[in-house]
């Protein structure tokens, strides 16, 4: 299990360009590049677990993937991911798990020149049935409002 030395996180993630927040969590961009997302301690692990159930699947590349937690999971670090321009890519499609939650537009992004999930803590169900293609599903964006 990696962890993060939370005294140099904290003063990187205080400097750092802030990307977005949502309900629970603020995420930031820090100076080596990756991106820091600091709340919610249950959402950094629910992400955490998630990861860590995929990450050796051939579901991972669909996710962004968590590089590092602080010990408490107040802070997770994942790399960065470019956003998404649905419109120049209207007429692509995405693999999308059914079983996460919160999935509008921007919460995606383009991750070693895939369209990946960043944000996926919500989740339905059991972490197993992640690993279930009857759960999966060929999406496309580009038809749907954030509002």
């Amino acid at each position: 299990m990696t962890f993060l030395i939370r005294e140099d996180l904290i003063e990187e993630y205080n400097k750092g360009q802030r990307l977005g927040g949502g309900c629970s969590r603020t995420a930031k961009r820090i100076e080596r590049g990756t991106v820091v997302k600091h709340g919610s301690r249950n959402a950094n692990k629910m992400e955490w677990n998630i990861w860590n159930t995929v990450k050796d699947t051939e579901f991972a590349q669909y996710f962004v993937p968590v590089l590092a937690h602080s010990e408490d999971f107040d802070y997770i670090e994942v790399p960065f991911a470019e956003d998404v321009d649905w419109y120049d890519r209207k007429d692509t499609v995405h693999m999308r798990c059914k079983l996460i939650s919160d999935q509008h537009r921007s919460n995606w992004g383009i991750y070693d020149g895939r369209i990946c999930i960043r944000d996926y803590e919500y989740f339905y169900d059991q972490l197993e049935d992640i690993l279930k293609p009857k759960n999966w599903e060929l999406h496309n964006d580009y038809h749907y409002s954030d509002s």
